[in-house]
């Protein structure tokens, strides 16, 4: 029989996934022998990991996460469940592989997902994931479909309503906007917790955006839609926002931070030294670059000398939009292209709020 530990996706989140890792022997054809073969298989399930017991791998038995008991009763269940489909294929004479073990627990654990080709879920969310696993887009397109899923369950789940593409009418229009624009309650990576602010007008309009998209390609594939996302009152909305900028002259101080008496003092203060520490000097740099070449952090991220053009320029593709842009090399951006010998430092370059 298999052997089966849950295991977290990422620590570090304040919500991640789970996945199950799933050991078991299989035959090597030509010599008869058996060797243990790992399959890491996510389930849709995901927790705060202030919850999660690594020892037990379950979820902790604690106040501050009520739902526990039922949490762990559905991680055993998928347990039962992985072994069942084992003693199913050794039932019938069937060698397990990754693929076939794969396939079977998606028939029964993400039933939303098993779809043939021709076939087009009716109803929201398996739709949403349909779109989203066959959809040609971009990955940041894609991220932002899930984005809108997560925001559309939640809404769900606040309002103890169910969503399908024939309750997505003005009136859901205008709740669904008030629900984003209020401030929610959530857990930090400690598990306490915290009010997390509603979201922007321009924010907002993007989520309606994407919701639209959905619906356009349901209603475009035969899937019986309501008419109300195509009337003006169903709008995306916009606000002018003010652009926050640094001069010239401010870029430079912060180049030169370890020279004036002014930042000096705050460096004594805060790290007891005249020298900015390693980690924000790294932060400092790759910020000044950005400014300099205008080129978001994910093209920031896979700069190196092979970018640099023999005219002072930088060629690079950028991830968004795959087309390529030159961008002339600053004096400032090559004293810390130089400094770092052509290979900026990546293990900071995950956010852009570093």
């Amino acid at each position: 029989m298999a052997k089966i530990k849950f295991y977290l996706k990422d620590s570090t989140q304040s919500e991640t996934a789970i996945y199950a890792r799933i050991s078991y022997g299989a035959t090597i054809a030509d010599t008869d022998s058996k060797e243990y073969i790992q399959l890491k298989y996510y389930i849709a399930k995901s927790i705060n990991p202030a919850f999660w017991n690594p020892k037990t791998n379950r979820a902790k038995g604690t106040k501050d996460f009520p739902e526990h008991p039922e949490f762990n009763s559905r991680l055993d269940t998928i347990e039962s469940t992985i072994n069942s489909v084992f003693l199913k294929l050794e039932n019938t004479n069937i060698a397990p592989t990754n693929i076939i073990i794969k396939k079977e627990l998606d028939k029964i654990l993400k039933p939303e997902i098993v779809v043939s080709k021709d076939e087009t879920p009716k109803d929201l969310f398996p739709f949403i994931d349909h779109l989203i696993n066959t959809s040609p887009n971009k990955h940041s397109t894609l991220k932002s479909f899930k984005v809108v899923r997560k925001n559309l369950q939640d809404y769900q789940k606040a309002k103890k309503t169910v969503l399908n593409f024939n309750s997505i009418d003005i009136d859901f229009y205008n709740s669904f906007i008030d629900y984003l624009t209020k401030p929610t309650k959530g857990k930090n990576k400690s598990g306490q917790t915290i009010t997390k602010a509603g979201l922007s007008k321009n924010t907002i309009g993007t989520r309606i955006k994407i919701l639209k998209t959905f619906i356009n390609e349901a209603n475009d594939r035969g899937i019986t839609v309501l008419p109300d996302y195509k009337k003006k009152s169903f709008k995306v909305l916009k606000e002018e926002t003010n652009s926050i900028y640094l001069t010239e002259s401010e870029l430079m101080k912060m180049y030169y931070i370890e020279t004036s008496p002014e930042s000096l003092k705050i460096l004594h203060k805060e790290f007891f030294t005249d020298k900015l520490p390693d980690y924000l000097a790294k932060v400092r740099d790759l910020f000044l670059i950005g400014c300099y070449t205008g080129l978001r952090f994910s093209d920031l991220s896979k700069l190196n000398k092979d970018n640099i053009t023999k005219d002072n320029t930088i060629n690079v593709k950028t991830i968004k939009t795959n087309q390529s842009v030159v961008v002339p090399i600053h004096p400032i951006t090559k004293q810390i292209f130089e400094k770092y010998d052509y290979q900026l430092p990546r293990e900071i370059v995950t956010t852009q709020h570093p």
